[in-house]
């Protein structure tokens, strides 16, 4: 199991109720989110999360 993986899993069980909120919401609307942060800020970390939390809803548009 990967890193990711088991940080979703632990996501799901331990937020469950955030989860199925966020999770319902998707479902019926479109959500654009930035993040704004200096390099090395968990920039990747994050939107790996929300890609493996809820596979075809997120896109990823970077900038240098």
């Amino acid at each position: 199991m990967t890193q990711i993986q088991e940080d979703t899993k632990y996501i799901q069980e331990n937020f469950s109720g955030d989860y199925l909120q966020l999770k319902c919401f998707l479902e019926t609307n479109k959500l654009l989110i930035f993040f704004l942060t200096p390099k090395m800020g968990g920039k990747s970390t994050y939107i790996g999360f929300l890609k493996e939390l809820f596979p075809d809803k997120f896109s990823v548009i970077s900038t240098a």
